[in-house]
């Protein structure tokens, strides 16, 4: 026996060492072959390889992707699917209803281990948790197999050390990510008539612990008077249940949903590198970084099918259908406080855009019901000139008055980012647009305006001072005297009738300023209007804590915050059309001199293509900020004339508005029409040259491969080309037309958590092949060879032809610059005709 299972040890060592391909086909043999008794041994070493939850090696599933290892994607992916061979593993030691396997609390996040420790045990961790004897404290949970491995599971995503390991940030469809969306596919499914494959009758989870017969048969039949009849009936019911036969019990057919649930919740949102707010821009953390654009996009497919997951409740009389019930209250608390802090976090650049699009799709539970496609992207969701016309049901009022916090507070939160970045740019407008159009679908903001009308609190009461032990661990708001606060403060002077209006702030109108309480007269609404107020306070005190004071931002007239972005929306929009006009008059240009844009484009890097933006995205930009302004007078009920108001004075400076931005940016920084107009002229790319993002005329095949050979030349040739270039001779000025210049470019380093420095770097002289990548190049290259070959000549004639006419090009250059520089015999404009 003891032969047998060291053999079976060296076999299972063996293919861990082996590649991926070679190692999971091992070790799937062994998974078919061995007893239970031999796979309960090596479950524990064969989680700790795959996913290295103590800070070991694991087989890099957050790495490899579809592109860059093919073979290893797709064996990866069977192996680890939910019917592959590692799962026929896990339900093969389910058959053992005695086999659990220990998981440290150290490895799951700190607001879990205090609820733990606090006797705040949520159901789910109630008869999974070792006690220490002595200290009384938690120190692990006895996990079967199938909640071990989703523990394991969930924690490689948030794991410090797997971190560490990863390759890019901008990686994200990975073997992991993969994987994840099957796992949330798989055991949370949306059709009433699809079971959780495989059906187990075997095995039938964590179920409550079952009470002796003669425990409750053995008390005196008396009948409680504090009771009434049908509490008893349904404790009677309850015990019953708990005597059914084990493939009877009806967590049978839900305990691994509930544990998908459960687990990636409380790992994937409960992340202690969000959770603390004092150490969110501390350069010496080290563990306290941005989630990744793949830990984003998981969330934000998690989020969507638990929504998906909820709505296919409605019909669902199945055991799972009360799992579908409570869901989303088991999201919305963890979900709100994650996307508070990645706001509050995330650096001011266009991948925000990922976080913004996870916090649309929490608040829009509506567009993702059962049957839906999940993982695709709706096509019209970036088509500004798609009808916005679906209307919200009033079936989820409900869900808007529990989570009325995520919808304004954090809409307020946004405010001050795109008052901060250059929404001329097409992303930044995107984003803006996305914004303005989810809140301007109708019956949206007025079911938010009829929820905040039911808040008694509606005259700004301060803060209450008996709470000042409170601490908060979301992050603060702005401190502003128009909106909702989370931090204690006795200056704001706050009027109980109205904003304070600024000079550039049209006073309310009639209109608008009193809100339409006739409909709220009858009983029932009386009862929804309290229904509606409990709810919100309870919300407000469970996530942002006594000290929050919430302020509407629909049932009054639009604060200054508003106004102020409806300046920048007009302004960006005047210097976006401006950039379109530039581009287009540029590109009419090239056609002026056809032999000078021959050379230019042939042998030169051309400067309109020098845009991060194809001139068809910036033509979207304009039109994006005319939508969104648009809609923002729609969403606060202004009208033309109002706006215009707000648009008179053109010479408004950054401090008019202080009070609505970062006290640690700078104060004397003019925003005026005609410095934002020159400022976005000279917007321009400031890396390195060969690093710009692969633009639309060019191949991205030719770029990422003339850049590597450019590479390997100057690392071999650096210091010839530094000697040469600097040359005062005519070889020196030969070196210069075919060499780059020294560059000074500047980046920022995003590996510093929270805050970006600016970064500068000079690049030497040195050897570029982009040009030749663009399309341009490459049909010269292709009308060139054709010529030749009409002509009668072959391809190394068309080949020395195309070289000679190069050195020709190169010397005439040379010359003439040479002549230029040491004589001035020649006229100043020749060499700008090439």
């Amino acid at each position: 026996m003891t032969g047998g299972q060291d053999n079976l040890m060296t076999r299972f060592t063996h293919a861990l060492n082996s590649p991926i391909h070679n190692r999971c086909a091992e070790l799937t043999v062994l998974i078919d072959r061995c007893s239970s008794k031999d796979l309960q041994n090596i479950f524990p070493t064969l989680m700790e390889s795959i996913f290295g939850t103590s800070g070991g090696l694991s087989w890099g599933l957050r790495n490899i992707t579809p592109t860059s290892h093919p073979q290893d994607f797709i064996t990866l992916h069977h192996f680890l699917g939910p019917l592959g061979p590692v799962f026929r593993l896990i339900y093969k030691l389910l058959t053992d209803t005695q086999v659990k396997y220990e998981y440290s609390v150290t490895h799951l996040p700190q607001k879990v281990r205090v609820y733990l420790e606090n006797s705040k045990i949520p159901p789910f961790y109630s008869d999974l948790l070792n006690v220490d004897p002595q200290t009384r404290n938690v120190h692990s949970l006895s996990l079967n197999v199938f909640d071990c491995y989703m523990f394991h599971f969930a924690y490689h995503l948030t794991n410090p050390w797997q971190q560490r390991m990863r390759s890019a940030w901008s990686v994200w469809n990975t073997v992991y990510y993969v994987l994840s969306c099957d796992y949330i596919l798989h055991f949370l499914p949306t059709d009433p008539n699809v079971v959780v494959l495989p059906q187990l009758v075997h095995f039938t989870g964590k179920n409550p612990t079952i009470i002796p017969l003669q425990s409750v048969t053995s008390r005196p039949q008396t009948t409680p008077k504090l009771f009434r009849t049908h509490v008893l009936q349904q404790s009677a019911a309850d015990i019953s249940a708990l005597h059914q036969p084990m493939q009877q019990h009806p967590r049978g057919e839900i305990w691994r949903s509930e544990t998908v649930v459960q687990v990636f919740i409380d790992t994937w949102l409960y992340n202690d590198q969000l959770s603390t707010v004092e150490t969110a821009f501390n350069p010496q953390s080290k563990v306290n970084e941005l989630p990744t654009g793949e830990y984003i996009r998981i969330i934000r497919v998690f989020v969507k099918q638990l929504h998906a997951f909820s709505a296919s409740g409605r019909n669902d009389t199945t055991h799972l259908g009360e799992l579908k019930k409570i869901v989303q209250p088991m999201l919305q608390g963890p979900i709100y406080a994650f996307l508070r802090h990645l706001v509050y976090r995330w650096p001011l650049d266009g991948s925000f855009r990922l976080v913004l699009e996870l916090w649309l799709s929490f608040i829009q539970p509506w567009r993702y019901l059962a049957g839906s496609q999940i993982k695709m992207q709706d096509a019209e969701i970036d088509d500004p000139h798609a009808p916005n016309t679906k209307f919200v049901d009033q079936h989820y009022l409900g869900f808007i008055a529990d989570n009325l916090l995520a919808y304004t507070v954090i809409f307020q939160q946004l405010l001050p980012r795109f008052s901060r970045i250059d929404i001329a740019s097409p992303k930044n407008a995107l984003m803006l647009f996305r914004v303005c159009k989810v809140f301007g679908q109708p019956d949206l903001v007025p079911m938010i305006r009829d929820i905040e009308s039911c808040i008694e609190n509606l005259n700004h009461s301060p803060t209450h001072s008996y709470h000042s032990a409170w601490s908060s661990t979301l992050p603060p708001l702005s401190p502003t005297a128009c909106w909702s606060t989370n931090t204690t403060t006795t200056s704001l002077n706050v009027s109980s009738s109205e904003y304070h209006s600024t000079p550039n702030t049209p006073k309310p109108s009639s209109a608008h300023s009193s809100f339409d309480q006739s409909t709220f007269q009858t009983p029932r609404i009386n009862v929804l209007n309290n229904k509606w107020a409990a709810i919100v306070r309870h919300r407000i005190y469970e996530w942002e804590g006594p000290e929050f004071c919430y302020k509407p931002m629909f049932t009054r007239n639009a604060a200054p915050e508003v106004y102020q972005l409806l300046k920048q929306i007009h302004l960006a929009e005047h210097v976006a059309t401006e950039i379109v006009q530039k581009r287009v008059e540029d590109a009419k240009s090239q056609y002026g001199n056809l032999f000078a844009a021959f050379f230019k484009s042939l042998f030169a890097q051309d400067d309109a293509t020098a845009d991060e933006f194809s001139l068809e995205d910036r033509k979207k930009a304009p039109v994006y900020l005319s939508m969104s302004k648009q809609y923002l007078m729609d969403i606060f009920k202004l009208d033309t004339a109002t706006l215009e108001q707000t648009q008179t004075p053109l010479h408004t400076t950054f401090d008019e508005t202080a009070s609505f931005h970062d006290e640690s940016l700078p104060r004397n920084v003019d925003f005026s029409p005609a410095s934002a107009k020159v400022r976005a002229k000279h917007l321009k790319y400031q890396g390195d040259p060969d690093l710009h993002p692969i633009r639309s005329n060019e191949s991205a095949f030719l770029v990422r491969v003339l850049y590597h050979l450019a590479q390997k030349i100057n690392e071999s040739y650096s210091v010839q080309f530094r000697n040469t270039y600097y040359r005062n001779d005519f070889i020196g000025k030969v070196c210069k037309q075919i060499l780059c210049p020294p560059t000074l470019t500047f980046t920022y380093d995003k590996s510093v958590p929270g805050y970006s420095p600016r970064v500068q770097k000079m690049l030497p002289p040195r050897l570029s092949l982009r040009h030749c990548a663009s399309h341009s190049f490459l049909a010269y290259l292709l009308i060139g060879f054709l010529f030749v070959r009409y002509l009668g000549y072959g391809t190394v004639s068309f080949a020395v032809i195309g070289f000679l006419a190069w050195c020709v090009y190169v010397l005439l250059r040379a010359v003439f610059h040479y002549r230029h520089t040491n004589g001035n015999l020649y006229n100043d404009h020749f060499n700008d005709s090439f």
